[in-house]
């Protein structure tokens, strides 16, 4: 299996220091607190913060209180929505230890004079990892006019460019273009996590490079006949968003 994304969320006022977010409903994670309650021993592949005004951001856990806060200084945004080249804090060479019973917690600071914002947090959960293949892959486009649900996850209806020729396929990318869209996620038959990243607001828009081909291993696999599902997690309704799959025929 691969990895899980998740978010947290919560509109602070102009005064944030270090406030925490809340998590929001997963349908693969348990939430205790308002915080993320791991049954198990996972790792943290890759973190993210949104927020027009934000200044940092960090996890806490109570294991890493003997040690320090860890910051995530490389995954800082400060944007409304994610554009070209979002940061993204890359731990894919040494995944963080989270440990199992633990619930996660994610903070912010807002710079001084900043106004009242809202503010988003996504995380990276590994699961197994399984490498990518490395046989040739093409880009899949689908497109939704599903309406989002603000601060919620929405799984989208896409219609695909082209019915895929009998086979069982891997993805070992993808990308969501969508207007004021803050992640996105993809749901595969049979598996239980549900990877995903940052969506992007623009065409001309690159992502960061954690979510290009193969750098993650596998997302997950599907059999042609049962296409993968959609998840937004978007700032407001909106119904407009192209899809991107990068996939490889498996078998």
């Amino acid at each position: 299996m691969p990895f899980h994304c998740a978010a947290y969320y919560k509109s602070l006022s102009a005064t944030a220091d270090n406030d925490e977010l809340v998590a929001q409903t997963d349908n693969v994670l348990t939430i205790s607190n308002d915080r993320f309650l791991f049954r198990e021993n996972r790792r943290l592949l890759w973190a993210t913060a949104i927020g027009g005004s934000l200044q940092d951001a960090s996890i806490s856990a109570p294991s890493f209180s003997n040690i320090t806060t860890p910051y995530l200084r490389s995954g800082i945004n400060k944007v409304d929505n994610p554009g070209d080249l979002p940061n993204v804090e890359d731990m894919t060479n040494s995944p963080f230890s989270l440990a199992a019973r633990e619930e996660l917690s994610f903070r912010v600071n807002q710079e001084s004079g900043g106004s009242a914002e809202d503010y988003v947090g996504g995380i990276g959960i590994q699961w197994d990892r399984i490498p990518a293949s490395n046989s040739s892959y093409f880009t899949l486009h689908g497109t939704s006019t599903t309406a989002a649900v603000a601060h919620s996850w929405k799984e989208l209806s896409v219609t695909w460019q082209n019915q895929l020729p009998a086979g069982r396929y891997q993805i070992i990318s993808g990308a969501v273009i969508t207007d004021q869209g803050y992640l996105f996620r993809v749901i595969c038959a049979n598996q239980i996590p549900r990877p995903g990243g940052l969506a992007i607001s623009g065409y001309g828009s690159r992502n960061s490079h954690v979510y290009s081909p193969g750098y993650l291993g596998s997302w997950g696999e599907f059999e042609s006949f049962v296409m993968p599902g959609i998840e937004v997690f978007s700032e407001t309704t909106t119904a407009e968003h192209d899809v991107y799959l990068t996939i490889v025929k498996i078998s």
